[in-house]
């Protein structure tokens, strides 16, 4: 009986040691994932503020574009008004010089 008793102290005692190990592993695991979540947040942080930065770029860039669109129209409208007054001009010339000349 007093075997038995060793016996089942013995294999407690291994039980116990594993289980002392399996924790400790469990501890470390732990760790690393507190470092790898922490880690994370600061990658996150980093591209946010990167994507905040690239978003405040595009709406620059957006509004440049807009500046030069308006640029345009206006210097397409007074192509169509300079084409429109030669080509009045080019009309009316003809007419006004064979009246001047008797």
């Amino acid at each position: 009986m007093e075997e038995n008793i060793n016996t089942k102290v013995t294999l407690l005692e291994r039980e116990h040691d594993r289980f002392v190990l399996l924790l400790e592993r469990l501890e470390n695991n732990m760790a690393k994932l507190t470092e790898l979540t922490s880690s994370i947040k600061q990658m996150l942080a980093v591209q946010e503020n990167r994507l905040d930065h690239t978003e405040d770029r595009h709406a620059s860039i957006e509004r440049r574009i807009e500046r030069h669109s308006d640029r345009l129209d206006v210097l397409e409208r007074w192509r169509w008004f300079l084409g429109g007054a030669i080509f009045i001009v080019g009309f009316l010339a003809p007419l006004a010089i064979k009246l001047i000349t008797p």
